[in-house]
């Protein structure tokens, strides 16, 4: 019986030690909590700076985007009135093809204006797309143009 207690005391005391000897200090949880409050305000400032240049970006791109479609617009305006001098079945074919060059034109202002995802990656994948559909209408358009001029 006495070596049981005995051996109890023993357990007792090295797990004792053992606690003692963890440096669990307030002070130490103390400052490991302020580090990852300063973690969390950094990355929280980082993501604000990302939001911000993200969205500055946006708007450069928008204004970018818009000086194009007004261009495209102009272009089809002057189509228009030099398609006027045409023989009939040539105007009707140059108004289809002009109709459908600014219904293009709309559809890329409203998508640009109505573009609202925050995905960085979502963002670069629509401006791949946007670019590529704003260059084909481009030289839609200057073929069109090129047509016309030919014919006179």
């Amino acid at each position: 019986m006495k070596i049981n207690r005995l051996r109890i005391t023993m357990i007792v005391c090295i797990t004792t030690v053992a606690m003692m000897s963890c440096n669990n200090s307030p002070e130490k949880k103390a400052e490991k909590v302020e580090d990852a409050k300063e973690a969390v305000v950094n990355a929280t400032n980082d993501l604000d700076k990302a939001r911000q240049d993200s969205a500055d970006e946006y708007n450069q791109y928008k204004v970018a985007s818009d000086s194009r479609i007004r261009e495209n617009d102009s272009l089809l305006v002057v189509l228009k009135a030099r398609i006027k001098e045409e023989k009939r079945e040539a105007r009707i074919t140059y108004e289809k093809e002009l109709n459908q060059l600014e219904e293009k034109n709309e559809k890329l202002k409203a998508r640009i204006h109505g573009y609202k995802e925050n995905d960085k990656n979502k963002w670069e994948s629509f401006k791949l797309g946007f670019n590529q559909d704003m260059d084909a209408l481009g030289k839609s358009i200057s073929a069109l143009a090129h047509r016309n001029m030919d014919k006179k």
